[in-house]
Parts: C-alpha cells; sequence; structure tokens
C-alpha cells in the first residue's frame, strides 16, 4: 500500500495562538507539546474558536515516547546541536 499523503510538522508557540490559530486550514492534525500541559491549553483555545480538525496528544511527547506502540527515534535538530 503506498500512500501519497505528505507529512508535515509545524511549530507553534502557544503564546502567539491568536497569530497562527486564523491560518488553520481544514486538514486534520495531531496537536501536542513536551508535557501535555501547554497542548492541553491550546486545544481548549481551538476548541472555543471553532476549531475541531486536530486530535490532542495526552501527554504530549513524553507520553508518546512511554509506549511502545508509536516509533521513535533519536533526532535531533541541528540547531540544537550547535
Amino acid at each position: 500500500m503506498q500512500h501519497n499523503t505528505l507529512m508535515r510538522a509545524y511549530n507553534k508557540p502557544l503564546d502567539f495562538i491568536a497569530d497562527w490559530a486564523s491560518d488553520i486550514d481544514d486538514e486534520h492534525f495531531f496537536l501536542h507539546c513536551a508535557g501535555g500541559y501547554r497542548s492541553m491549553i491550546a486545544a481548549s483555545i481551538l476548541n472555543a474558536r471553532g476549531v475541531r480538525n486536530f486530535t490532542e496528544v495526552e501527554g504530549g511527547f513524553n507520553g508518546i515516547k512511554k509506549t511502545e506502540q508509536v516509533p521513535t527515534t533519536d533526532f535531533m535538530c541541528q540547531s540544537k546541536v550547535l
């Protein structure tokens, strides 16, 4: 089975949600942060604005890493290494 879907990831800071929330398109997306607290706040704000085409990842990326069902990598952005 071949997928032609382009996967994209965006880093959107919570403190600027008013700036980027209006740019969200209709495509479903996953919302997470490191521990789950900021993404929970963002999900609440987006819901209040009528945005419902997302899944908020409970526990954030740390929650993802604790499961063995979702593969992860040790990739580190080069900007973090410098």
